[in-house]
């Protein structure tokens, strides 16, 4: 039952073979950083900087009427503040019952979770509030 030990090194080839595959591995790998390091990638035509969402407003936007899409041309409002804006404007609304807008300054956007001043100061040119 004692089988005798396997002869050589054990392995389907013989060990120089192992020996000339990593040395095939490392100067791949040599190359591949060589020719990264020396040969930076370069675009053809440079990219043009787009200008902000802010840039491109035609008119003000009333947050007492916008619709989320519509308060996320304004700066630093996303879609989840924009929603936020507009369910703070529904809570408000239903819980007084009131006919008078939520919004009757910039400032009042502060009570907005996730909106600050320099968030209010931003938006303040791209904002009205005037009755439609």
């Amino acid at each position: 039952m004692n089988e005798a030990p396997a002869q050589g090194w054990g392995h389907a080839w013989p060990k120089p073979v192992y020996w000339v595959c990593y040395g095939i591995l490392a100067l791949i790998l040599a190359y591949v950083l060589v020719l990264g390091w020396l040969r930076p990638v370069y675009l053809a035509e440079p990219i043009g900087v787009i200008p902000g969402a802010a840039a491109q407003i035609e008119q003000k936007i009333n947050p007492n009427t916008a619709t989320w899409a519509e308060l996320t041309q304004l700066p630093r409002i996303g879609p989840a503040l924009a929603k936020r804006i507009v369910a703070y404007r529904h809570e408000q609304q239903t819980a007084s019952a009131a006919t008078q807008p939520v919004f009757l300054t910039p400032d009042d956007l502060d009570a907005v979770r996730g909106i600050g001043p320099k968030t209010v100061d931003r938006m303040r040119p791209f904002l009205t509030f005037e009755d439609n």
